[in-house]
């Protein structure tokens, strides 16, 4: 097995793990996501940001409607993303749309709402102040390694975003205390975070 097909497995075997941990505290879920949600809210960097870029959670994930609808009353530019599927599988992208409430919403990818195509979309190049991006994950580790699904969604937008926006744009993991390990298996692609958040406050980074 060659360096690569190693680091592929050893991220299976984790997912599957961190999997089976979330499962053992699903009744904390809202409570932890509520917590969550409050330390992002409290932070300079969110008081500060003019764009919220969030997402609609997966049940097994962090719950970030009371950030959203906090950030839409601060008056932020809010916005989640919706799958653009093509052809090839490996091509799927996400595409970031303006929020504006749940009613201009509808059931997508996996299940979980997303936002209507017609609403302005978050444009690299004519976006004005700092963007903060809250990035859900299978796991983080607190080098700011993260672990997604699989699916390299997260990769290839984080890419761009960095590369186009630079210091205008962090980067901040969200995820419950059980999926944070001390360290992950990276690859060339895999997009560190500047900033990392569980249910017991950001997470010092090393």
């Amino acid at each position: 097995m060659n360096e690569k097909s190693a680091c592929l497995e050893m991220k299976k075997k984790l997912r599957r793990e961190i999997k089976a941990k979330i499962a053992e505290i699903t009744p904390l879920f809202s409570d932890y996501s509520s917590r969550i949600c409050d330390f992002i809210i409290g932070a300079h960097v969110y008081k500060s940001c003019k764009n919220l870029l969030a997402y609609m959670a997966l049940p097994d994930e962090v719950n970030l409607q009371k950030l959203i609808c906090r950030a839409l009353e601060d008056g932020k530019n809010v916005f989640i993303p919706k799958v653009i599927s093509t052809a090839a599988a490996d091509e799927n992208r996400l595409i970031f749309y303006q929020y504006m409430s749940e009613k201009d919403c509808c059931t997508g990818a996996f299940g979980i709402s997303e936002p209507s195509s017609e609403t302005p979309s978050f444009d690299y190049n004519n976006i004005s102040g700092t963007s903060l991006i809250i990035v859900p994950g299978r796991a983080f580790a607190a080098d700011g390694s993260r672990l997604g699904r699989g699916k390299a969604f997260y990769d290839s937008f984080l890419f761009k975003a960095r590369k186009l926006l630079g210091s205008k744009v962090v980067f901040c993991g969200a995820g419950f205390g059980v999926q944070f390990l001390d360290a992950l298996p990276l690859e060339t692609h895999d997009i560190k975070m500047d900033l990392l958040v569980n249910e017991n406050g950001f997470v010092a980074k090393n």
